[in-house]
């Protein structure tokens, strides 16, 4: 399947539009979920990075484009712009320290503008679309939080509801 998404190329400009866009970024994303269980490291070639999270090394991929498309600073990592930008480095992304929870919802809402993640990984998530300059995941986030009674914001952060 990744093979089959790789040969597929670049998608034409205007082709993620509309509901049959999101259906195709659907189905990419689950291709890549697919390689991911393959466990097959990213290669340069590919297109594919690892983002490394904070459970004893797992990783979770993204294709470069789709990262470089919501993050302006990503896509200057890929340019070439950061130190680290090129070889081995170069398909690694370093999230270690947030849950691989929240970097599979930033992952899931690359490509398919939603996520679902619970209640209590909403501040970790906006602290990783900061991170990144994931203004889109950041905003969403805002909104979803701005939208709790404050009563339930407040046992969030307070942690006295750990089943949020």
């Amino acid at each position: 399947a990744a093979e089959v998404a790789r040969s597929l190329g670049p998608l034409p400009s205007g082709a993620a539009e509309g509901a049959r866009g999101v259906e195709l970024l659907r189905g990419l994303f689950g291709l890549v979920r697919g390689a991911a269980r393959c466990r097959k490291p990213a290669n340069v070639d590919d297109g594919v990075v690892q983002v490394r999270t904070s459970v004893e090394g797992r990783s979770v991929l993204i294709h470069r484009a789709v990262l470089g498309a919501v993050s302006p600073m990503m896509r200057a990592r890929f340019s070439g712009s950061f130190a680290d930008s090129v070889g081995v480095s170069s398909t690694i992304i370093d999230a270690a320290t947030f849950d691989p929870v929240v970097v599979y919802g930033a992952v899931e809402f690359a490509y398919i503008g939603s996520c679902r993640v619970p209640l209590t990984e909403l501040a970790p998530l906006w602290c990783l679309a900061d991170f990144w300059g994931f203004e889109a995941l950041a905003e969403a986030v805002e909104r979803a939080w701005s939208s709790l009674p404050v009563h339930r914001s407040l046992q969030i952060m307070s942690g006295i509801d750990a089943e949020a």
